[in-house]
């Protein structure tokens, strides 16, 4: 084997381990679940990543360092290992009986065919070594869940609330806990930080809340699968639960569309007190006069509300009889704020705090002062116009109330956008009406993946842009007064350094 060829192996091994990086990190981004990793590979740009050399923009994927990130590893380079020895093995036993041309020029080059077959079958080895690495940690899963739910028996004075929905979690969570913690005070409110709305997530804050013997616990919880809400409702034991709304986000994860409305509803199944949800949803009025519920069911219907002014940065309404001034720009957040007070006082209630009257004036009064969610809609200066910020987790009730948003401006509109994942037969038609509305509105379009981009083209026509960050910095360069730009999703880092 020549220096070239030997040098050309090691090349493909480093190569190898910078794959191996990647498809670690791709894991990690989805949680370590199949199905989600699988929806990813079925879309364009998965399957363009999937099979090409270079997965990644800079010099070398960072995976967040944790004992399973460990674990997988030292799973997959054993594993990596084994299959090169037996490979091989196997390849000197069949040229040692064949003496042909073609078995010695395969032995002069035969640590590059290694290389090239260990970094092109990288994506099986690292999920195998994933699947392996569920087991201990399945263990691990249990032994914390029951941990906890022996925790939540011993806490009889503390009120649990658990939130879940389609979309909206994060808001109502916010305000909710935001009223909370000015009327109760923080000491005695928690809340499952950020995202951190998985069962081991949520059950992990509640062993280290449980010290503190706080007395609200408000838990947002999120699933891609039946069964997954119901788990965190087995520790949790809630006593209200609020249903914020119902849409098809992961709908490729859940299956259909009876699935999200089933998997969302194990939480008005466990809920023991009280259960409220809006009865303008399109799915779970019909639901909730279906079942039978042990909990009080509270129908919220956000129509109630008037509105007063929306402006970018605030939004203002009636309801109640009360004016509400809520600094969050956007009709949207209404229904969360609504579901959110009423909570609250069914809250006051069981504290003991107040009359009815009282309480509703205290709500009014304390949304006012509610600091901008930080991974909702934010609008910010940019060059003389508005920069419009939605970056956290894109879904289509979400996406189309940003651009309803983006619509009341009255100069140059430009949307910079990705693909919306996981919404499997729905997913045409979902794009198709994002597009719709974006070309109602007259936006510019940049979209910055492949996927549904011939039907972006297709509906959009001029407007539509793909990724051309060249374009984007030109129409971005002049905006004045009336000019905004609307981010959706998680768009990469160069495309945020443009836009800052």
């Amino acid at each position: 084997m020549s220096m070239f060829d030997s040098l050309l192996a090691l090349g493909i091994f480093a190569l190898g381990i910078r794959t191996a990086g990647w498809h670690l990190q791709n894991w990690q981004i989805r949680e370590y679940r199949w199905d989600r990793v699988r929806a990813f590979f079925r879309t364009e740009g998965g399957r363009h990543a999937l099979w090409n050399f270079w997965f990644f923009r800079g010099i070398f994927p960072r995976p967040k360092i944790s004992g399973r990130v460990a674990m997988i590893l030292a799973i997959f380079f054993a594993g990596s290992a084994f299959s090169i020895v037996v490979a091989h093995f196997i390849a000197f036993a069949v040229c040692a009986e064949t003496v042909s041309n073609f078995c010695r020029n395969f032995v002069e080059i035969y640590w590059i065919w290694i290389a090239i077959f260990w970094e092109r079958t990288i994506f099986l080895t690292m999920g195998t070594a994933v699947l392996i690495s569920k087991i201990p940690v399945w263990i691990g899963r249990e032994i914390l869940f029951f941990r906890v739910k022996k925790l939540m028996k011993n806490s009889k004075n503390s009120l649990k609330i658990g939130i879940t929905g389609s979309f909206g979690k994060s808001s109502t969570k916010a305000i909710l806990a935001f009223l909370c913690d000015e009327f109760f005070g923080e000491k005695f409110v928690w809340k499952n930080p950020a995202n951190e709305n998985t069962e081991v997530a949520i059950a992990r804050g509640i062993l280290k809340f449980c010290k503190n013997k706080k007395q609200i616990l408000i838990v947002e919880i999120g699933a891609y699968r039946r069964g997954e809400i119901a788990k965190v409702c087995g520790f949790l034991s809630p006593d209200f639960g609020i249903l914020t709304g119902i849409g098809p986000q992961h709908l490729e994860l859940f299956g259909s569309q009876k699935n999200i409305v089933a998997a969302k509803f194990e939480l008005a199944e466990h809920a023991s007190k009280k259960v409220f949800f809006p009865s303008d949803d399109s799915f779970l009025p019909k639901k909730f006069e279906e079942k039978n519920l042990r909990a009080e069911k509270i129908g919220v219907d956000s129509r109630s509300a008037k509105i007063l002014k929306i402006s970018h940065e605030k939004t203002e309404f009636e309801w109640r009889g009360e004016r509400f001034v809520l600094p969050w720009g956007g009709k949207f957040f209404v229904r969360n704020a609504i579901l959110a007070v009423e909570t609250f006082l069914a809250i006051c209630e069981w504290a003991e705090r107040g009359d009815f009257d009282e309480n509703l004036r205290a709500s009014a009064q304390i949304l006012s002062k509610i600091q901008p969610l930080e991974r909702a809609l934010k609008i910010e200066d940019f060059r003389g116009g508005k920069l419009l910020r939605d970056l956290y987790s894109a879904n289509p009730d979400g996406v189309l109330a940003a651009i309803d948003h983006l619509a009341e401006f009255s100069g140059k509109k430009i949307f910079v956008g990705t693909p919306l994942l996981e919404l499997g037969e729905r997913a045409e038609s979902v794009h198709r009406a994002i597009f719709e509305k974006l070309r109602d509105v007259g936006a510019e379009v940049f979209w910055m993946k492949s996927d549904f981009a011939n039907l972006g083209q297709k509906i959009c026509g001029k407007q539509f842009h793909e990724a051309d960050l060249e374009e984007l910095r030109a129409t971005t360069e002049n905006f004045c007064t009336g000019d905004a730009i609307l981010c959706e999703g998680r768009l990469k880092n160069d495309i945020l350094k443009l836009l800052r």
